[in-house]
């Protein structure tokens, strides 16, 4: 699927929310410059908090290197249900795991044990 498919979903996004009229999402410029920081970032895990539909996630896990991770945190479980849907549609369920509040999975999308396991490196990137 790749970047491209994350993009198309991205868009699709965009157009689904108003660009932001009908559900907050940083939006198109602020998008990027979520990708260009974590791009030169280049970390090997990155937190979020704050999921809402999965779209800051989407631009921000286009630019993970590969073998990286991601944990987006969320606390209204209708958000972190869309989130997972659209993640999905983007082909990321591999590199997103997205919990509740407590830290537990909503939904593990991943599948092995908490994303502390599986990363190399913790950086602060969020």
């Amino acid at each position: 699927m790749g970047e491209r498919r994350i993009l198309e979903v991205i868009r699709e996004l965009e157009r689904a929310t108003g660009n932001g009229r009908f559900f907050p999402i940083v939006g198109p410029v602020k998008g990027e410059l979520l990708y260009a920081l974590t791009l030169v970032a280049r970390s090997a895990a990155v937190l979020e908090l704050g999921t809402g539909i999965g779209y800051s996630c989407l631009h921000m896990v286009r630019a993970l290197p590969p073998g990286a991770k991601m944990v987006s945190v969320d606390w209204d479980p209708r958000n972190a249900q869309e989130a997972l849907k659209n993640l999905k549609r983007a082909g990321m369920e591999d590199v997103v795991e997205v919990s509740g509040p407590s830290g537990k999975p909503s939904q593990s999308i991943h599948g092995s044990g908490p994303p502390s396991s599986r990363s190399r490196t913790a950086s602060p990137s969020a």
